[in-house]
């Protein structure tokens, strides 16, 4: 995990600073070289849960988060896993939503990483680029979720990811 990174902001300040590059242009790159380092050629994206609804996260009051709720039970992915993207379902109102995902047991869960994602229709699917590489066999992941405009609000979501060696 040190390595990686490491590898992450080298390629940030190799991008930005030596070729002066766009934000864009530079996080595309950061994009590529991190999927290189997570993916094994032929390596198949999967989704939790495959065949069922995604875990739903209530938001608390306007601009607070809700309660952290498990997305990914331990003991369900039974390999070295990358989380690769975050599949937003459905929103029960539009609106921009920050959704924190956590890694380990309930009530000593370790943050992972924080996305914001604007739904512009409750029916909507919206797929956001999250990286982290590397997570346990076994791992327990879980998520909250707050929304900027309105309180108690319900956003489904399922994890994209694949298997690391």
């Amino acid at each position: 995990m040190q390595q990686l990174a490491w590898n992450i902001i080298y390629i940030h300040n190799l991008y930005k600073i030596g070729d002066k590059m766009t934000i864009e242009s530079t996080n595309e790159k950061i994009y590529k070289k991190t999927t290189e380092m997570c993916c094994k050629e032929n390596n198949k994206l999967k989704v939790y849960p495959e065949l069922n609804t995604g875990a739903e996260l209530t938001t608390g009051a306007i601009k607070t988060y809700g309660s952290i709720i498990e997305v990914i039970p331990a003991n369900t992915i039974t390999s070295n896993f990358n989380i690769l993207y975050i599949d937003i379902e459905n929103a029960s109102i539009a609106g921009t939503y920050t959704i924190t995902l956590y890694k380990g047991a309930s009530s000593s869960e370790e943050e992972i990483g924080i996305i914001k994602t604007t739904m512009a229709l409750t029916s909507k699917t919206n797929v956001q680029r999250f990286h982290y590489c590397s997570l346990d066999a076994n791992e327990r992941i879980s998520a909250k979720a707050a929304c900027i405009g309105s309180a108690n609000k319900i956003i489904t979501i399922s994890i994209q990811y694949n298997l690391s060696e």
